[in-house]
């Protein structure tokens, strides 16, 4: 689901009123601000989302850390204002420096992480993370300045999705979230499990968007700051805390 890709109109306003009213009686919209930085370039938000997928938080964040400090990379930058291209790292040399390691020794010398798309045929996460940016630049995305155009770009969605492990979209719409898309929300379980609390059943990934879309709109008048990317991380961090008191068996960072 890129943006713009989900349906509108599917959800009634008395549900978007009880996601409101959820929100406002369970999460701390008055710290409802976005994130001062961004990774500082797109093949790190292609790492982040591909290896989120079915782990923790603390293991996903490794992997880009573990990337940027292997080539001497920056990490971050400021998300008002994007460096220079010139600054970047391009998705193809990023795909230069898989190619030179090998899946197999990226995995285990560079990233560290060995993990795959799914415990049943599934493949390297850095293999899926190839792929991935392959996909990219063949839609033409190397610098964060190309993310925007791309948003909308159905064909990167199919060719993003046949790659295994990917086939839900949700690690393009969080990929996009990473590069900086605050009008996406990223439909793992966590949002998932929010929303059906507040409406008494399930809620597909269409659905999702377009219930925290509204809801956020109605309540930026009172917290300006809010976007469904923000509240997105509102609900997670809810849901972590919540996990945690009650001591339920531990999600992943995505909540996948």
């Amino acid at each position: 689901m890129t943006a713009g890709s989900y349906a509108s109109g599917m959800v009634q306003p008395v549900e978007i009123g009880r996601v409101v009213r959820a929100c406002e009686d369970r999460l701390d919209l008055g710290a409802a601000q976005p994130s001062p930085i961004r990774y500082a370039s797109v093949p790190l938000c292609v790492l982040d989302a591909v290896f989120s997928l079915n782990a923790t938080y603390e293991a996903t964040r490794r992997v880009p850390e573990r990337y940027c400090r292997h080539y001497a990379l920056p990490l971050t930058c400021p998300r008002t204002e994007l460096p220079p291209t010139e600054q970047q790292h391009a998705v193809t040399d990023f795909l230069a420096n898989l190619e030179r390691k090998g899946v197999e020794a990226f995995a285990a010398d560079v990233v560290r992480n060995r993990q795959r798309t799914s415990t049943r045929n599934g493949i390297l996460k850095a293999a899926a993370a190839r792929r991935f940016a392959g996909a990219l630049v063949e839609h033409g995305i190397e610098y964060l300045q190309d993310v925007s155009v791309a948003a909308t770009d159905q064909q990167l969605e199919v060719a993003v999705r046949a790659i295994p492990g990917q086939r839900s979209g949700i690690s393009l719409t969080y990929f996009f979230m990473l590069a900086g898309a605050d009008e996406l929300v990223k439909p793992d379980r966590m949002l998932g499990r929010f929303l059906r609390r507040c409406l008494g059943r399930n809620v597909g990934p269409e659905e999702t968007q377009e219930l925290l879309s509204a809801a956020a709109a109605q309540l930026r008048v009172r917290f300006p700051q809010l976007t469904p990317g923000v509240l997105d991380q509102l609900i997670w961090r809810h849901e972590r805390n919540l996990a945690a008191r009650h001591r339920l068996p531990g999600e992943s960072a995505s909540g996948i």
